[in-house]
């Protein structure tokens, strides 16, 4: 993370470089099936979000009527989707009673 700070200018920079989440509930032979989530690495970038803003007041020689500048760009992500790993997931971080009803409105 980087902060910049001057009179009337703030810069703010986030990244994420890679992401991934790993299936062990069941074992596959395919390497890339492990993941249920899996970020890949792009020519013209290495990471997989970057957030910017950029605020400047309007006393900043730069400011052209713009008090907020966000700027998002997103890499590669794969998900794989696996319905048990999922309601595992689900079963985990919801409450019971949720989670079963969940459960109970994908089996009918």
């Amino acid at each position: 993370m980087k902060l910049d700070l001057y009179e009337a200018r703030t810069s703010l920079v986030l990244r994420l470089r890679e992401l991934s989440l790993v299936d062990l509930l069941e074992e596959y032979a395919n390497p890339h099936l492990r993941y249920l989530l899996e970020s890949r690495v792009q020519e013209n970038s290495e990471q997989l979000v970057v957030i910017s803003i950029l605020q400047v007041g309007e006393r900043d020689p730069s400011y052209d009527n713009v008090d907020n500048d966000i700027e998002i760009k997103f890499g590669l992500l794969l998900a794989n989707f696996k319905p048990k790993s999922i309601g595992k997931l689900l079963e985990f971080f919801l409450p019971a009673h949720q989670g079963d009803e969940l459960l109970k409105d994908e089996q009918t």
